[in-house]
């Protein structure tokens, strides 16, 4: 059976970002802050040392049940037996990394344009993620800034599929993505740079759930 999953807080485990900061703390607080879901990125770290820092993470995710998805690498998914993989427009297929994983494994998809959205078989995904939705220095290739109007514009082309916002998400635009649509919020910068990621985690739920409220009459 498929894992459930709460994509609300996504935290990216950008490894260039984390720097030599001891990820355990981190991702310890952040997850007492309130995180629900944990991507580990570690672009152009061998694979034999990311997995190592993905057992060492999957470790500390366990006993909270939050998933733990690799960026990329469906091989470092499956030697740390993570629940899933993130995928880019020019990794892996959707379609062959499910038969690699297996069904019960969550697979994300990024699209930033509903060009890109054209011909994604919604069947084999269980989540997209949509962006950059302001401008971001944490990932080199991630394209122009979308903005709010963008999002919605792809997240209609999804209206199936829990959708996540991402790029330059801070406590102070949180709200503004939420309410476009945004299924979950997912952070990199705003929680690995923070000198305490529980603080801000606490902050981005009060947010998001302040955003998912009914509107006012």
């Amino acid at each position: 059976m498929k894992r459930r999953f709460d994509a609300s807080l996504y935290l990216i485990l950008d490894l260039a970002l984390v720097s030599a900061r001891p990820i355990d703390r981190l991702v310890a607080s952040a997850v007492a802050g309130g995180v629900t879901l944990v991507q580990l990125r570690g672009k152009g770290i061998p694979p034999r040392e990311l997995c190592g820092r993905g057992a060492q993470v999957k470790a500390l995710l366990d006993p909270h049940k939050i998933p733990l998805i690799v960026n990329d690498d469906v091989a470092v998914a499956l030697a740390i037996e993570a629940d899933g993989v993130h995928l880019g427009q020019d990794d892996l297929p959707p379609t062959a990394a499910r038969l690699l994983l297996g069904e019960e494994a969550l697979i994300g998809l990024s699209v930033g344009s509903p060009a890109e959205a054209v011909d994604v078989d919604e069947a084999v995904i269980d989540y997209v993620s949509i962006g950059p939705i302001y401008g971001t220095s944490t990932k080199s290739d991630a394209g122009p800034a979308i903005g709010v109007e963008g999002f919605d514009r792809v997240r209609r082309l999804f209206p199936d599929l829990p959708a996540v916002a991402i790029g330059g998400i801070t406590p102070d635009n949180a709200a503004d993505v939420v309410r476009a649509g945004a299924t979950g919020l997912a952070v990199a910068s705003a929680l690995c740079r923070a000198a305490d990621p529980a603080v801000v985690a606490r902050d981005l739920r009060r947010r998001i759930a302040s955003a998912s409220g009914p509107a006012a009459p």
